[in-house]
């Protein structure tokens, strides 16, 4: 047997116009190869940084000397669960079939305009969290009495994902190379050729949209797969059968950063 790694980064923004449906962080359904033994996805520095302006500025507990341990405890529970706040679940599972792991508070903390939240402690206490093929972590905003996320509250929720495939021993050996491109207002190639290709993931880690085509060089911007910012597309040559180059544009140059995988079969 031998093993492929597929790393993907996690950058899900949420904001007001999100509403309160449960949010899968990564996709983890799709097989990058077509005799897969056994998958695993491994979740790793899953971190939420938050920004709440929509709610009043929240004061530090204030702690004596004289206060116990427990004492100190429960006055900072008291402030993270008793002061105004949104609430951010979070779940393991896949669609329609979530298991909520944990909630956190989202506060306006007075003198500090945003907090950090490490979310992979609720899942495991190692460095990464294994999941079996298709399960993915899922995130929803919950109306706690003081609304929904208003005007400029956000979320912001980053992190990567590994997929690990385990594949028979052949001859052939699987290769991954990396993706890293800027995209211009100029058609460019992005991925070159290659009869051997398995599986591409392109990732948009820019600010603007950027088109993608497959097999025309000459096209126009939105005319083909379009990927917007913190979006990705990602295919298998099993499910689409393309081994010719990809073009992408952009529809301001230097505007967005294309990153992600090719994977191959090489000679071993």
């Amino acid at each position: 047997m031998q093993s492929a790694n597929i790393v993907k980064t996690i950058n899900v923004k949420i904001n007001s116009g999100n509403g309160n449906e449960v949010i899968s962080l990564f996709d983890n359904s799709l097989n990058a190869f077509s005799d897969v033994i056994a998958k695993s996805a491994f979740v790793k520095n899953l971190k939420a940084f938050s920004k709440i302006s929509s709610l009043p500025a929240v004061r530090l507990p204030n702690f004596r000397l004289e206060d116990s341990e427990s004492e100190k405890l429960y006055k900072a529970l008291d402030i993270e669960f008793g002061s105004p706040r949104k609430q951010l679940d979070i779940f393991i599972g896949s669609a329609n079939d979530w298991s909520q792991i944990g909630s956190i508070s989202l506060l306006n903390p007075s003198g500090y305009p945003y907090r950090m939240y490490n979310l992979l402690d609720f899942a495991t206490d190692g460095l990464a969290a294994e999941l079996e093929d298709g399960k993915s972590i899922g995130v929803q905003i919950i109306d706690v009495g003081y609304g929904g996320l208003q005007g400029n509250d956000t979320i912001t929720i980053h992190g990567s994902v590994t997929q690990e495939y385990v594949i028979p021993e052949k001859k052939n050996k699987v290769a991954c190379s990396p993706i890293n491109k800027t995209i211009t207002i100029a058609s460019q190639i992005v991925v070159s050729e290659n009869e051997d290709r398995q599986y591409v993931l392109l990732q948009n880690e820019g600010s603007q949209p950027i088109t993608v085509s497959f097999g025309v060089l000459d096209f126009n911007y939105l005319e083909g797969v379009v990927i917007k910012p913190n979006g990705h597309y990602e295919f298998t040559t099993k499910d689409f059968p393309f081994f010719g180059n990809i073009y992408a544009i952009a529809d301001i140059d230097n505007s967005s950063q294309l990153v992600g995988t090719e994977c191959n079969y090489v000679l071993g």
